[in-house]
């Protein structure tokens, strides 16, 4: 009689150690939904702020290729036509901004003497997948 009392008190003490474990899980996994809930809110509010930093970027670049255009089609105009065909030749070749890293490479490469192209090339807007982060590392 007293093995089977003992039995069940340890029996007891072992379940009242399951569940405390069990509502302990069912807290830290709550707690991890909700951290990778914040988490995805903080990533989208990143994404949505790079795309509006790109755009902003890619509307000044456009201001300024006009700007530089305005401004040399102006200077043509002030020329005598033998200058003109002398200075515009020389003007042909004006430099780029570089807006980010991908468009610096492509920039390199486009002035590489090997390269035949000499097309400015826009960069490409930052890849909105999540494996950028892996990338990195």
């Amino acid at each position: 009689k007293q093995q089977v009392d003992k039995l069940r008190q340890q029996l007891t003490v072992q379940q009242e150690i399951y569940k405390k474990k069990i509502e302990q899980i069912i807290l830290d996994e709550q707690n991890a939904k909700n951290e990778n809930l914040h988490l995805q809110r903080k990533l989208q509010i990143e994404v949505d702020r790079r795309e509006q930093l790109y755009k902003q970027l890619s509307e000044s670049e456009s201001s300024l290729e006009m700007d530089e255009e305005r401004a040399l089609n102006e200077r043509m105009k002030l020329f005598p036509r033998q200058q003109r065909i002398s200075s515009s030749q020389q003007n042909l070749t004006r430099s780029r901004t570089v807006s980010s890293p991908s468009s610096a490479n492509n920039n390199l490469i486009n002035e590489h003497p090997s390269s035949t192209s000499n097309d400015f090339q826009r960069p490409r807007p930052p890849s909105t997948s999540l494996d950028t982060s892996n990338q990195m590392e």
